[in-house]
């Protein structure tokens, strides 16, 4: 493994509208854990993070306005973590014939989170249409959609140096010092004689 690669390691959880007013949201996992490495910036690996669904049968007036969504991010390794949020909402077109809901992402679904000594990954969400219908809604998880989630290494944290480095420094130093002891030392026996 190149040594500038770095392993991500982490969780992710969702926070849907799921009761009350609203197109009620529910949510279906695909990915348990975030587990990735990153060798280059620029580099980005992908993930199916959730399914989105919605058990209603159709579009009313209260799946018309816009309800929050959100998606947080806890590594451990490295230790960071970020929210992205956004909204997710019925449409209706056609007058009513075309049915489905849609998650939409703040900020075109990108966040840059910082971690270590200036390391940076970039998340992007995918905005997804779901449960697409005729005349109502394609109920349930039959007619999800995918939030895919891609991860991209934006900076590379500065390291410690290598043990090879680490050693050419004591090595560099104690030359250092034992070059101004032995001055010290001719210097001293100089002036006794």
């Amino acid at each position: 493994m190149p040594a500038y690669a770095t392993d991500f390691t982490g969780n992710y959880s969702t926070t849907v509208n799921s009761s009350g007013s609203g197109l009620l949201i529910n949510t279906q996992r695909l990915a348990p854990d975030l587990q990735f490495t990153l060798n280059n910036v620029g580099q980005t690996v992908s993930s199916d993070l959730f399914k989105i669904y919605t058990n209603e049968t159709d579009v009313g007036a209260d799946d018309l306005v816009g309800q929050a969504i959100q998606v947080g991010f806890t590594f451990t390794s490295p230790a960071f973590g970020g929210v992205l949020d956004g909204t997710t909402v019925g449409e209706r077109s056609f007058f009513g014939l075309f049915q489905n809901g849609v998650v939409h992402w703040n900020n075109g679904g990108n966040a840059v989170f910082d971690f270590g000594n200036g390391g940076q990954l970039q998340v992007h969400l995918n905005d997804t249409s779901f449960n697409f219908g005729l005349g109502g809604l394609g109920e349930g998880i039959g007619g999800s959609g995918t939030v895919k989630a891609n991860f991209t290494l934006n900076a590379i944290s500065s390291a410690a140096p290598e043990p090879a480095t680490w050693a050419f420094m004591i090595f560099g130093f104690g030359a250092a010092g034992y070059s101004l002891r032995r001055r010290r030392v001719s210097y001293g026996q100089a002036q006794a004689a």
